[in-house]
């Protein structure tokens, strides 16, 4: 894939914030799995697929983003 050549002081920023957002949905992950943890343990079986699923698309969204700001990083 043709992607532009940025200078290094404008690849610094990008990955920052990739840094930032990662975090964020990594925190909001944490707090899925405490959450779908806690009604599974209250007897609310039909909660674990589908915060399987949101956990999965967390996981793919966060992969995607460190791939993007590790690209930019080259």
């Amino acid at each position: 894939m043709n992607t532009p050549h940025l200078p290094p002081h404008q690849k610094i920023p990008i990955f920052q914030l990739s840094i930032v957002f990662i975090s964020i949905i990594l925190i909001l992950q944490m707090w899925l799995l405490t959450g779908s943890l806690d009604a599974y343990l209250a007897g609310d079986r039909q909660i674990v697929l589908p915060a399987a699923a949101a956990s999965g698309l967390c996981v793919l969204i966060c992969g995607w983003l460190l791939k993007a700001a590790t690209d930019n990083e080259e």
